[in-house]
């Protein structure tokens, strides 16, 4: 995006990545794999499901369906067209680990949304155990 301000490019560009598709699995995937921690995906692939419990979307997911039905589409061809280039989604989400405790945020801020009520990381395992009952797991 610097290199297209710097050529003085005129247009919309979206600067958002994967380079390529990518499913929701595929990035939590190289998320569990960035750090040296244990733990367990479980997939949830029933929307409907999710909605009943609140959960509309999951940054970076956004489902496609009549409430995220322009940002859903989002595309980055044109950028991509247009020169723009992507770093390693395992850069990203390091630097945003190192970011998230670093002193730019307060303890304040991270509580006020790590703990926010009616959350997801709030009501994960709720979700999780409605899940395992639902699907016998």
């Amino acid at each position: 995006m610097i290199r297209l301000a710097e050529q003085k490019a005129a247009g919309i560009y979206n600067a958002v990545g994967p380079s390529n598709k990518e499913t929701m699995l595929n990035f939590v995937t190289k998320t569990q794999n960035t750090f040296d921690v244990e733990s367990t995906l479980i997939q949830i692939d029933d929307y409907e499901f999710l909605k009943e419990h609140k959960v509309y979307y999951l940054v970076p997911w956004i489902p496609i369906d009549e409430l995220s039905y322009g940002s859903a589409r989002v595309s980055n061809a044109f950028s991509i067209k247009n020169g723009l280039t992507f770093r390693e989604t395992k850069t990203s989400i390091k630097e945003t680990h190192s970011w998230w405790y670093s002193d730019n945020l307060t303890d304040e801020r991270r509580a006020k949304f790590e703990q926010k009520e009616n959350s997801v990381l709030m009501k994960e395992k709720e979700i999780i155990a409605a899940w395992k009952k639902k699907t016998k797991i």
